[in-house]
């Protein structure tokens, strides 16, 4: 006879403080938890997909970065001590676009987590299309 395993699971901040060795999953920010002697410690790895529209770019006029373009957006779970790869998604790209595509991405230069639930992005021109990222933190 099989057994149910049940994971405790709910918003982030209504997960109680977990038994030692229990697990708890937040499903708004897709993360595990595992109780320990100290709290509850994270073990498992954030994944978001992300839109940069066209029109989210903004063209720096002051600074050190006058006429280059930052985006910011705006992503639930993110938090201000992460450091996140970013990848495109090139699903349901073809052959003969595809260049164009990962050309607009490489005009993307670097991102920073800018504050809690906030990632800004910055580039030496603006891009032409919409770019479909894929965004992983391990915690």
């Amino acid at each position: 006879m099989s057994k149910k395993i049940q994971i405790k699971r709910g918003l982030k901040v209504g997960l109680p403080t977990l038994n030692e060795g229990e697990l708890g999953y937040a499903t708004d920010t897709k993360e595990l938890f595992i109780g320990t002697a100290s709290g509850n410690v994270r073990v498992s790895e954030a994944q978001y997909s992300l839109t940069i529209s066209t029109g989210d770019w903004t063209q720096e006029t002051t600074g050190d970065f006058v006429d280059n373009y930052k985006s910011v957006k705006t992503l639930t779970g993110l938090v201000s001590t992460d450091n996140p790869t970013v990848d495109l998604d090139l699903t349901g790209k073809d052959k003969f676009s595809i260049d164009g595509y990962i050309s607009d991405f490489e005009k993307v230069v670097g991102w920073e987590v800018t504050g809690n639930n906030e990632i800004t992005f910055y580039a030496l021109e603006q891009p032409t299309q919409d770019l479909l990222l894929h965004i992983k933190v391990v915690k």
